[in-house]
């Protein structure tokens, strides 16, 4: 969260950090508390037509800034396993050195539903969110959108994002959300590489979640 409000030049809105520490063996955060809205108090199409224009508009301009900063290795910043989504809830237990180790990784959860492979589909390492979902965004009394919630972020490709995005089925609250900000980014459908991914998630999803646990 430091790192995302030094080098985004005050272009996104976050809450600034006081201090972090460990206590007990669990990391605490102290930052600031944002008055405002938190967006899952109320479903989204029952929202304004134009507040839901807004919010995507602010959306799509958030990740785009985001893919400004690049990174050199996959994960979080400074090192870390990374998690969420696409690597479990438990995380992926290890560190990866770069994109081939990372698509390697990403290819053995690919087996367990068939197969198919990412090899060689990575090289660019940009800031991604990893759950832009509206329990984790404020609107503020001016009607600007604050994001919440970087446990997920890191540097990753910027298929990772999108992914996170169409990982949202019908019937999920965040659905009509996602599906409107996906097309404000222009990336509504889905490609071969997006389709991988997504059979990552479903991996994930299932009784195959810590199949990489079990393998170390």
């Amino acid at each position: 969260m430091i790192y995302v409000a030094e080098y985004t030049n005050g272009q996104l809105r976050l809450p600034k950090v006081y201090r972090s520490f460990a206590c007990g063996g669990k990391s605490y955060t102290v930052m600031q508390y944002v008055e405002g809205e938190c967006l899952n108090s109320a479903p989204w199409v029952s929202r304004d037509p134009e507040q839901r224009a807004s919010i995507i508009r602010q959306a799509a301009d958030a990740i785009l800034v985001l893919r400004s900063l690049r990174g050199k290795t996959p994960g979080p910043i400074e090192s870390g396993s990374p998690i969420g989504g696409l690597f479990s809830i438990y995380g992926a237990n290890k560190m990866f050195s770069d994109c081939r180790e990372m698509e390697k990784w990403l290819d053995q959860k690919l087996k367990l539903r068939g197969g198919g492979s990412l090899k060689g589909r990575f090289d660019t390492l940009v800031m991604c969110h990893m759950d832009i979902a509206l329990r984790n965004m404020k609107l503020d009394g001016r009607g600007q959108l604050w994001f919440l919630d970087w446990a997920w972020s890191g540097f990753y490709p910027p298929e990772f994002e999108i992914a996170s995005l169409h990982h949202k089925e019908p019937g999920n609250f965040d659905y009509e959300f996602s599906q409107a900000l996906l097309q404000e980014l222009g990336s509504a459908e889905t490609d071969e590489v997006l389709t991988l991914l997504l059979t990552v998630y479903e991996v994930n999803d299932g009784p195959y979640v810590g199949s990489h646990l079990l393998e170390s």
